[in-house]
C-alpha cells in the first residue's frame, strides 16, 4: 500500500531575504535546501558551507542554532585564512 506523503521540508519566504537579489540568482542559496533564513539546521549548515565568508554576520543572531552553526564556520574560515597566508594547502575537514 503506497502512501502519498506531502513534502514537509521547510520553505523560506525569499521576498524579505537580504540575499534574494545576490545569492539566490547565482545559486549560492536555494529555498528548502541551502538557506540561512529558514530555522532548519541542515539548511543553515549548507548555506554557510557554500557561503563561508558570511558566517561572521550571524554571530549575534537571535536563533541559537544559527549562531552555533555560524560559529563553527567562523573557525573554519579563520583556519582557511591562516593556511592561505602561510602558503599551506587546506587539508580535509
Amino acid at each position: 500500500m503506497a502512501t502519498d506523503l506531502a513534502d514537509m521540508t521547510p520553505l523560506a519566504d525569499c521576498s524579505q531575504c537580504n540575499y534574494r537579489e545576490t545569492l539566490l540568482p547565482s545559486g549560492a542559496c536555494k529555498p528548502s535546501d541551502c538557506c540561512v533564513v529558514e530555522d532548519n539546521g541542515r539548511q543553515i549548515d549548507r548555506f554557510f558551507r557554500a557561503n563561508l565568508g558570511l558566517a561572521a554576520d550571524y554571530r549575534q543572531d537571535g536563533f541559537l542554532e544559527r549562531r552555533a552553526i555560524a560559529a563553527r564556520y567562523l573557525v573554519l574560515d579563520r583556519e582557511s585564512q591562516k593556511q592561505t597566508k602561510s602558503g599551506e594547502k587546506p587539508g580535509p575537514n
